[in-house]
């Protein structure tokens, strides 16, 4: 069977040259060969798996060392790589001919492991709250991140991708490592921050800005933080938090002889799932 990659994508070329890396011309050919064999095989995706893909491809050592001696850092890489995603999803608003909105969508995810792993640095117990139930909490042995993606029409580009490290983590790892080195344990809301800083230089004031988010996102430091950038905010909100000096939930109970209306919902997929709710209107306390 011939190998399924001949040549490069000259989107991908220009996308890696854009990032301006100081790469030699062997290093280049090895990072688009691996980039490109990502984006379109699926099965494995060892080095030696993705080189069987590429047509007159190098010995797998090669490759590697790249890699492995690379001439950037991720702190370095990272800035390029957000400023590029970010312009491509401005390009392409700008060929909508509806009305013009960049989604800002904030959530986090489990890379989870079997229970006994134990040796990779960023694995650990997490409360799980998609698999968890109101009477049964469960925690999976996982690695933890939190995503940014920009949403403009029907495209989706990932902005950054964080690890987060809880408390007990960073002490367990902050025991093996020198002074210099040491880690200093980041929330959710202040990785979230930090992201959020970084993007918001990039996108022009005359853009429509909506960041999502759950509920455990919601506080009133991130909501306050996204209304100065004259963004708007879609997100869940606990029902202990206040609404004119009153508990949600409280709130709730006092329009139980209102009806519902309802809401449906499109899903990725193209599954709908039709909502009852009803309406409320006020201050959120400390917003």
């Amino acid at each position: 069977m011939l190998p399924a990659i001949v040549s490069n994508n000259p989107k991908l070329c220009t996308f890696v040259d854009h990032l301006r890396l100081p790469l030699s011309a062997p290093q280049r050919r090895h990072v688009l060969n691996v980039a490109d064999s990502l984006l379109v095989t699926d099965g494995a995706k060892t080095l030696a798996a993705l080189m069987r893909h590429c047509l007159n491809a190098p010995d797998v050592s090669n490759v590697a060392d790249t890699f492995r001696i690379a001439p950037w850092t991720a702190t370095a890489i990272r800035k390029p790589v957000a400023t590029e995603m970010v312009r491509t999803a401005l390009a392409h608003l700008d060929t909508l001919s509806e009305p013009r909105f960049l989604l800002v969508n904030i959530d986090d995810s489990l890379a989870i492991k079997d229970p006994d792993t134990q040796h990779l640095e960023g694995v650990n117990w997490h409360y799980d709250h998609a698999a968890s139930r109101r009477k049964r909490a469960r925690c999976q042995n996982a690695m933890c991140s939190i995503g940014v993606t920009l949403v403009a029409g029907k495209h989706s580009f990932t902005f950054d991708v964080q690890p987060y490290l809880n408390k007990k983590t960073v002490r367990r790892l902050n025991r093996s490592r020198q002074d210099k080195d040491r880690l200093h344990f980041a929330s959710k809301y202040h990785i979230v921050r930090s992201i959020l800083e970084r993007l918001v230089p990039l996108i022009p004031k005359t853009v429509r800005v909506y960041v999502q988010c759950d509920a455990w996102y919601a506080s009133a430091r991130l909501i306050k933080y996204v209304r100065r950038q004259d963004w708007h905010i879609i997100c869940r909100v606990k029902a202990n938090r206040r609404l004119d000096k009153q508990p949600i939930s409280a709130r709730d109970a006092a329009q139980r002889h209102k009806r519902y209306s309802r809401v449906t919902t499109t899903a990725a997929d193209g599954m709908e799932t039709t909502y009852l709710v009803r309406s409320m209107t006020g201050h959120l306390h400390g917003v």
